[in-house]
């Protein structure tokens, strides 16, 4: 019989963190933020008439860049930068309503500026400190002409690609960056605010989408491959070779008559597709052709923008599933994606430095510099464990009955499998008298099945197992599922095992804390 209880949360207590292992200090990914002390900022909101949607952020920063000495004289301030819906000034501007007049193409419009706050660049720092240094920062990286794919920012230059010892794939470097502040709250003093840059790397193909959809149609061209087209593309990320910017495909259109169908261009005109790209990029389409038209999307929300790409016109990046079971692929990627900690470092460094190279009169006009030498904290560094799977009969009965530890063969950790010892019948099998489980409600039915199956694999094993204690957690919050699971530790000695069915979703930081 399982033996259930509920229990109430409280947080337990950490009175050994921090005091383990050799003390040693170690290098992060955040670059400190070195920010002009009492300089002023004025917090500004901008509105248009007429209105200009909601979606249209990149035309509103757009029109305050254009019209930026119309908008200083108003507002008294020497520098600006905006995220379309806020603006920032450089220095303790003008309160009240102030309204320029400004030219949006072919149509006049009134760019209305309303003051909100002045910021004083001083500790302690707010959510508005961490809105303008955001934006500065932003405003400085678009100097370095990266492209959002996601929350990532990617180089992709020519020479930025790095081929791979895959044939016909390589690999373009990318970045994910954010502002935050380092130090306790409650310790002004000890507050810092940094520049957090970590890598990321996506795959670019010698394949362009037609060459794909030409594979695949390859001996007939029914509704049942084009199904398979499209399930293919659907959601891949492509780069128009025309002018290298990133689209997410959404549908294959194989309707679209690209010599028949036409649209307006901004001045008026109306064209055919192959008519555009010979005006706009001059690039000749096959008038012959009968590849299908790409529906490809950017953005989302409101600020999803969809539009039609040739087949021909699109490379493909990333990896397919065949390509990923393929270890030869996945070992030529990952000699230039799997960086050790120092060489992501120096990754960081560069961009800092191209930022402090392109962006320096942006920063500097904002009275802010980030500093290209990460910031160094003191951590602890445990001492090195000896793991070894014991696959003889007397070396294991020897560390059962005297705590021998020689013998078995040692595990090298560094390695990224060991199937030489996995491959052996491990002898000595560990009896389950003291383990607990822990789930929600919902995850009742789930935790029962593992319970069973655990029951089914142990017998099978002649392993001795007993009934768990079964413990009910109805929490998202990780702090109480650590307080539980170090409850059940502290008061089980001897507690072998403590299996966790967590909760979907965990709030953020869930897994690491557990």
């Amino acid at each position: 019989m399982r033996h259930e209880r509920r229990v109430q949360i409280t947080r337990p207590g950490r009175s050994a963190y921090g005091t383990i292992g050799r003390p040693v200090q170690v290098m992060t990914n955040y670059f400190p933020m070195r920010i002009k002390p009492g300089g002023k900022v004025t917090l500004y909101s901008v509105d248009y008439e007429p209105e200009l949607a909601d979606d249209m952020f990149k035309r509103k920063v757009a029109l305050v860049h254009d019209n930026k000495p119309a908008v200083l004289a108003q507002l008294g301030v020497s520098e600006v930068a905006t995220t379309g819906g806020n603006l920032f000034g450089v220095g303790e501007g003008k309160e009240g309503t102030h309204s320029v007049a400004i030219k949006d193409g072919e149509t006049d419009r009134v760019m209305k500026i309303t003051y909100k706050r002045v910021i004083t660049m001083e500790k302690p720092y707010t959510e508005f400190h961490f809105m303008f240094l955001n934006t500065v920062f932003r405003k400085a990286m678009r100097e370095l002409k990266l492209q959002w794919m996601g929350r990532f920012q990617y180089n992709l230059d020519i020479g930025a690609v790095r081929q791979t010892e895959t044939p016909g794939l390589g690999v373009f470097p990318g970045y994910i960056t954010s502002v935050r502040q380092l130090g306790s709250e409650k310790d002004h003093d000890s507050q810092t605010i940094a520049v957090q840059i970590d890598l990321k790397h996506r795959c670019l193909r010698d394949k362009m989408a037609s060459d794909i959809i030409a594979a695949k149609m390859a001996g007939g061209g029914g509704a049942e491959r084009k199904q398979v087209v499209a399930d293919y593309l659907k959601g891949a990320m492509i780069i128009t070779e025309y002018n290298r910017q990133s689209y997410r495909v959404s549908g294959v259109n194989w309707d679209l008559n690209r010599q028949t169908f036409k649209f307006t261009m901004k001045t008026g005109e109306e064209v055919t597709i192959p008519q555009y790209f010979k005006k706009a990029w001059n690039i000749t389409l096959d008038a012959s052709s009968r590849m299908p038209m790409l529906e490809c999307e950017r953005g989302s929300g409101l600020k999803r923008k969809v539009c039609f790409i040739p087949a021909e016109q699109a490379r493909m990046t990333g990896m397919d599933d065949e390509m990923k079971r393929n270890f030869r692929i996945m070992d030529s990627v990952a000699k230039i994606t799997r960086l050790p900690p120092q060489g992501r470092l120096d990754k960081g460094r560069d961009l800092v430095r191209a930022l402090n190279d392109k962006a320096k009169d942006i920063l500097k006009n904002f009275g802010v510099e980030v500093n290209q030498n990460p910031k160094p904290i003191m951590g602890r560094q445990l001492d090195p464990q000896e793991f070894a799977v014991y696959t003889d009969e007397t070396a294991a009965r020897n560390m059962a009955m005297r705590g021998d530890k020689q013998g078995g063969e040692a595990i090298n950790l560094k390695r990224i499998n060991f199937p030489h010892i996995l491959q052996k019948k491990i002898i000595g099998g560990v009896s389950f008298d003291k383990w607990a489980i822990v789930y929600g409600d919902r995850d009742r039915p789930a935790a029962h099945e593992l319970i069973n199956a655990l029951f089914e694999q142990a017998s099978r094993y002649r392993i001795p197992i007993r009934d768990p204690l079964e413990i009910v957690v109805n929490s998202v919050r990780p702090n109480d599922w650590c307080a539980e699971a170090q409850k059940i530790l502290g008061a089980n000695p001897g507690c072998q095992m403590c299996v966790c069915v967590l909760p979907r979703p965990l709030e953020t930081g869930g897994y690491t804390a557990l």
